[in-house]
Order: structure tokens, then sequence, then C-alpha cells
């Protein structure tokens, strides 16, 4: 099976080289995380609500940078098994528009469905993000690095070297709960300073939707 083949190639003849050590976060005021929520208009509208809420994209100085936007393929199913693809339409479109110079959209799909590219055509992921401009990426397909983590139990990891490539990574992640975005449905964006990275969840929220 061309799975197995893909897993093995993974495993054993990947590349690895020594990568620079993470650096540890840098704290919040206060050390608390910045969150936003936003529930009304269409999926951009709520992006850049909650992005608003959290001192809005101008702190990130996008202009000029390249930006990786990793959404959730873990395999072939659509959503909500994996990213909404008009999520990661509006990510990218944003982006652009915020002055990113290149904007990329990769991920790894999990073992058993190992053709990240096949699986990004299926769910309609790949077509997003060419037409709204992005390069697409399956991280299997490049170099892998051995980063040290310091100050937590295990201090050596393998990850793909697409973290050091760009200056931007915007994470689309996905909630236990989530559904193909609606009007009922919220976007959750957590700001985290290591590597200027944005957290973007969506949620389905079935009280009174905040204004």
């Amino acid at each position: 099976m061309l799975w197995k083949v893909d897993l093995i190639r993974h495993l054993f003849t990947r590349p690895r080289r020594k990568g620079t050590m993470v650096p540890t976060p840098k704290s919040l005021p206060g050390e608390k995380s910045l969150v936003g929520v936003a529930g009304k208009g269409n999926v951009e509208k709520k992006i850049r609500a909650a992005v608003s809420l959290i001192g809005g994209f101008e702190p990130f100085a996008l202009r000029g940078k390249t930006a990786l936007v990793k959404p959730n393929v873990v395999s072939y199913k659509p959503s909500p098994t994996t990213t909404n693809p008009e999520v990661v339409r509006a990510m990218v479109k944003i982006l652009y528009e915020e002055g990113v110079k290149k904007v990329y959209v990769g991920d790894m799909s999990a073992a058993l469905y190992l053709n990240t590219i096949s699986n990004m055509e299926k769910t309609g992921i790949r077509k997003a993000a060419e037409e709204a401009g992005a390069e697409v990426t399956a991280f299997k397909d490049h170099g892998w690095v051995e980063v040290e983590i310091p100050n937590v139990s295990v201090r050596k990891v393998i990850v793909t070297e697409w973290l050091s490539r760009v200056d931007f990574i915007v994470n689309l992640l996905l909630n236990p709960s989530q559904e193909v975005v609606s009007g009922n449905s919220l976007i959750k964006v957590n700001l985290m300073i290591k590597k200027l990275r944005l957290n973007i969840s969506f949620i389905t929220h079935h009280g009174k939707t905040p204004k």
C-alpha cells in the first residue's frame, strides 16, 4: 500500500540535521495569553474581528514576510475531520492583504493516510489555498531537523524544517465540536509570542452569539 511506502520513507530516509535550540517562549504582560473570540459575519470578518481584540495584525509587522498556514489535513475526510477549506482561503487572503510576501499552506497527514497532497485535493484545501495565491506543501517531502527544547522532560524532538523557513506561522486548530463554519460558529484566536504564531480555533457555539 502506498501509505506504507510513504511511512517507511518518512521514518528511515528523510534527512535529519541539527537545528537551533527552541527559545524559551517570551512571557506576555502578566504571563497571560491573549485571546480574542468573534462570532458575527463571514469567515474572513470573524478572523479579523477576533484578531482585532488582541491588538490586530499591525504588531506582527507582516509586510514583506513569509508565512506558513498550517491546516489540519489528518486524512482525506472533509470538515470537521479536517480544516474547512473556506477557512484556509480566508486566512491566506487576509495575510496577503496584510502585506505578506509569500504564503505557504502545509501539513503532514497521519501515517495511515500518508499522502498529504492527495488529501489536500480531496478535502478541497489545495484548491482553496491555490485560488487564494498560496503554495501548498507536504512536510514529508522536505527536511527534518532535531531541536532541543529547554525546561521540559522531552529534551529533543524532530520537527519539519518549515518551522524555521518562514517568519510567521498560523496554526488552524480543530476544536472537538467543530462544524462547517456557519453563522453560529465562533472564531477564537490565541497569540503565542514564540515564532510570532497565531493559533486559530473554530468553535461551535449554541448559545447567544457575542457582539
